[in-house]
């Protein structure tokens, strides 16, 4: 057993909504709730950017966003994307603005509406 087990548990991550499990639950869940995850076509995003790898999931009138910033740097986004108009459905940071910039290792998923 790892020493670390009093402090990284299962029965901790159940307790802790922002944990890494209660996270992949809940990307597991959206892929059960919507199929445009799993069926959607897959569209490649702001392609020449240098820190946020982006694409977008299309499957008839459901369009879904997902931009990860794979740097340690904040990363501004520059796909026009409309936030006001957009559901955010996850993202891995505990508090998050809606602004056009990531966090570091920042990922969030967008429902566009409308």
């Amino acid at each position: 057993v790892n020493p670390n087990y009093k402090t990284i548990n299962v029965a901790d991550q159940l307790e802790d909504e922002h944990s890494v499990l209660n996270y992949y639950k809940r990307l597991i869940q959206l892929k059960k709730d919507y199929d445009v995850f799993n069926y959607g076509k897959y569209e490649l995003v702001d392609k020449d950017h240098k820190q946020i790898y982006s694409y977008k999931r299309i499957l008839d009138n459901e369009e879904v966003i997902i931009m990860s910033n794979l740097t340690g740097e904040k990363a501004t986004i520059t796909y026009p994307l409309n936030i006001e108009k957009s559901k955010l459905l996850l993202h891995n940071y505990i508090t998050i603005e809606d602004t056009n910039e990531l966090e570091p290792f920042e990922t969030r998923v967008y429902r566009i509406e409308g």
